[in-house]
């Protein structure tokens, strides 16, 4: 009888194995060419194609892309790799509007939820089921920790939110985002109504109607969930 060997190499061991494998593209042979960037990696880990040309989209969402193939995670990239990356570009915007509405306070949060949105539409439009739902995940993470604290907070939170229905409507919505996990909107939505029921004087908001008005669909998808919100109220008075 042979005798029980275990051989299994610790996840975390593994993960950092591939980690030093993407930092060092040792023994890269596969090349990703975008924007006039070439990015050295490898076809056991990317695919069987030895070239292709990504430069339809932003290089540092591409080099996210490229690094969740080895690690399942796109953030904690160097900054100097990602100079106009959504992150960079989001947290500085909300630098330089960093008014009296309190925006400032949550220019992190509010950068990751832009940054889950694009990487899960580089899912998307790759057709990488993995990354969308994953990317997916990450954006219900965001919306939840900021969730309803029934306070002036909320109101800031409310303004990043409705920043992000264009944005997040505009992504297509695949078979798959039917299961309310993976679905941007129902999050997006979900977080905006949960605001709306704790401060109701939000409902005369211009900046809702504006989105409203655009966005018939978001509209529904707001009113669907009030309702839910309403009924699940009532039955537990």
């Amino acid at each position: 009888m042979s005798p029980n060997i275990n051989t299994s190499v610790p996840r975390d061991g593994l993960v950092r194995g591939f980690e030093r494998l993407w930092e060092s593209k040792h023994a890269a042979d596969m090349t990703v060419i975008c924007n006039g960037t070439t990015l050295p990696c490898h076809t056991a880990i990317e695919g069987v194609t030895k070239m292709i040309d990504l430069s339809a989209d932003s290089l540092p969402l591409v080099v996210r892309m490229m690094k969740y193939f080895y690690v399942f995670d796109y953030e904690g990239l160097k900054e100097d790799d990602l100079s106009d990356d959504v992150t960079n570009r989001a947290n500085h915007e909300a630098n330089n509007d960093a008014t009296d509405d309190g925006r400032a306070q949550f220019k992190d949060d509010e950068a990751s939820l832009r940054l889950h949105a694009q990487m899960y539409s580089m899912g998307d439009k790759y057709a990488i089921d993995c990354l969308r739902d994953q990317a997916a995940l990450n954006f219900k993470d965001v919306c939840d920790r900021l969730g309803v604290s029934y306070t002036d907070k909320d109101l800031p939170k409310f303004e990043i939110f409705l920043d992000l229905v264009p944005i997040v409507y505009e992504i297509p919505q695949p078979e798959s985002a039917k299961r309310l996990n993976y679905s941007l909107r129902y999050h997006l939505a979900k977080a905006i109504t949960g605001i709306i029921s704790a401060h109701q004087s939000l409902l005369t908001s211009k900046h809702l109607e504006d989105i409203c008005l655009q966005n018939a669909e978001f509209a529904y998808h707001a009113l669907q969930i009030g309702m839910s919100f309403t009924y699940h109220s009532g039955d537990s008075d």
